[in-house]
């Protein structure tokens, strides 16, 4: 197989001008500028697939030509007499021309009557092993010709001159190499896309996992401009895999399998990705959350002697950690003599014993959530500062694993951006230094942390305000305070200072060292993004010009990738903590 080079993705005006295309969504700058109506760009399966069947026929008929312009006169017309399907136009005038099949075995006239004057173009009983039999029996040795169009009849034949993966299977090998078979560094590893591939192998091809995951694939796809058409194969498919799944966990055994509750999880991204705005959609979300954390509860302490079950836990764990916090509640119990850190701390990766110190900030939050809403008293005074120490000794913990990641995973400075930009809902910058990283799941581990820090440090300003309420002249909370908004600043600035490594593919050198599409480095770095970009603009230590700046960054995203600002606003909802109206 030869190079035949990187295709353009470039849209078809551009190509015919022959000038180089931007390729900016939805019409490129080109055509803009020059007044024409973009026709848009060409689908990636179109850059995958190619239509070689010309091309074959194109360079077997030359050769075939070649060879015969080539062999002597004398020879030729040998050839010619030996072969009883090359003689005169008498002979071929008294019967029907025979079928391609039967002139290469030397015959003069097809069996029974079987293919007319037209059999060129109709099908032949001969199949080809039986035509290489009759082959191996014929005394008469084709011309090269003859060879030449039984090739090309047969490649017609068996080979359709237009190969067409169903939808499903384009919206499958889409979903898997865009979003899940691309590198990443293994201490990052802590969500359950990463296991996806194994168990999905495992399962069998009617498994209620396959159908889960075309129904996610389909939905994926869909998204994209001028796939919405999948969008109603996508909910069928989706309706399919739910009445599988719910037969599945009415079973002893298959409610206890890991691709079961791989096959909720993915229920609850489908939901995530699906162009829904409405209540019931969120609650459908959240509701597959806890049907996972109740599946994975049945299964109790004997799925960690299974790596592979271990692994599923711990991206459970994560889920429920996400769903804990953003309804306001304490963690559930987990049927183990730890708890939900049962599993040993020291054999997870950098991301799991990031989660591991973040169990007992749902606890804390829910705490200060009914206690901070009474006024002050004598008597709740005590509670407030054991809450407040409880949230300090989660942000020293967090900070210490800061302090203790590889060097790999500490930011770079790129550039620094002096100027404040005219325009804040569309500068791509903020001003201040850019920061770049080893790669993009790094980035969304490291501003996990920053959220985290940010939620605790708002539960000690919260402490501190509500004793400040009695002693408002107090050192210690007032320096809590000040400290918490200080902290809070800084862990915003630095989610802005990873925005534009986000978005921009030319600042991600392990993208490109390892040759990542574009455009799926493009969606993970957006989708990554809305979280912390959802939580820095509900702060209330910010300018108000870089909350404008925020939220123009977030709705840029769902402009990027086709999605009104009510879904956007969604997506954000669904995967940020929120608790109450002093928190966002």
């Amino acid at each position: 197989m030869v190079y035949c080079g990187k295709p353009s993705r470039g849209c078809q005006t551009c190509k015919s001008r022959r000038i180089k295309c931007d390729e900016i969504r939805p019409s490129c700058t080109q055509c803009n500028r020059t007044g024409r109506t973009c026709p848009g760009y060409p689908d990636e399966f179109d850059l995958i697939f190619r239509d070689e069947n010309a091309a074959v026929a194109r360079r077997a008929r030359k050769a075939s030509a070649a060879k015969t312009s080539s062999s002597p006169g004398s020879s030729s017309s040998r050839s010619v007499s030996k072969s009883p399907i090359l003689r005169g136009g008498r002979e071929r005038a008294k019967s029907p021309s025979p079928c391609i099949a039967c002139r290469i075995a030397g015959r003069t006239r097809c069996p029974s009557g079987q293919h007319g004057s037209d059999s060129e173009n109709s099908s032949p009983f001969y199949s080809k092993r039986d035509l290489v039999r009759t082959l191996g029996q014929s005394s008469v040795e084709p011309s090269e010709d003859i060879l030449a169009q039984a090739f090309n009849w047969f490649l017609k034949l068996s080979v359709p001159t237009n190969v067409s993966p169903s939808p499903e299977v384009q919206a499958t090998a889409f979903f898997f190499k865009n979003f899940v078979l691309l590198p990443q560094e293994p201490e990052s590893c802590r969500g359950f896309l990463d296991l996806l591939v194994p168990i999905y192998n495992q399962a069998g091809a009617n498994s209620p996992l396959h159908s889960a995951t075309h129904a996610l694939a389909l939905a994926t796809l869909s998204n994209y401009p001028g796939r919405n058409i999948l969008m109603k194969e996508a909910r069928t498919k989706y309706g399919q895999a739910l009445q599988e799944v719910g037969a599945a966990i009415q079973d002893p055994v298959q409610s206890k399998m890991d691709e079961t509750i791989m096959s909720v999880l993915l229920f609850s991204l489908y939901e995530t990705s699906m162009d829904n705005s409405d209540e019931h959609s969120t609650a459908s979300w959240a509701h597959h959350v806890d049907g996972a954390v109740a599946l994975t509860k049945l299964r109790g302490v004997e799925q960690f002697d299974n790596q592979q079950s271990l692994s599923v836990f711990r991206a459970v764990r994560v889920m429920m950690l996400t769903r804990c916090i953003q309804q306001g509640r304490p963690v559930d119990e987990f049927p183990g003599p730890m708890g939900w850190r049962t599993d040993d701390p020291t054999e997870g990766n950098t991301a799991n014993r990031l989660t591991i110190l973040s169990i007992s900030l749902p606890s804390v939050r829910w705490r200060a959530k009914q206690i901070l809403s009474q006024p002050y008293s004598e008597e709740l005074e005590p509670q407030v500062l054991g809450l407040l120490e409880e949230a300090r000794n989660v942000d020293a913990d967090l900070e210490n694993w800061w302090a203790t990641l590889p060097p790999n995973w500490h930011y770079k400075v790129q550039s620094v951006n002096t100027e404040m930009p005219a325009n804040l809902a569309t500068a791509d910058q903020w001003p201040g230094p850019v920061h770049i990283y080893e790669d993009i799941f790094l980035t969304n581990i490291v501003n996990d942390y920053r959220v985290t820090r940010i939620f605790c440090q708002m539960v000690i300003r919260s402490c501190a305000a509500w004793v400040l309420q009695a002693r408002p002249s107090d050192e210690l909370f007032t320096a809590y305070n000040d400290f918490g908004a200080f902290l809070i600043q800084q862990m915003v600035d630095e989610i802005c200072a990873s925005v534009p490594y986000h978005m921009h593919v030319g600042l991600r050198m392990r993208a490109m060292a390892t040759g990542q599409e574009e455009s799926a480095t493009k969606a993970l770095g957006g989708y990554f993004l809305v979280w912390p970009l959802y939580v820095s603009a509900n702060t209330d230590c910010i300018s108000d010009k870089q909350r404008e700046w925020l939220w123009g960054r977030l709705f840029n995203i769902g402009r990027t990738f086709g999605l009104r600002q009510a879904q956007v606003m969604t997506m954000a909802r669904r995967n940020v903590l929120t608790c109450g109206p002093s928190y966002p």
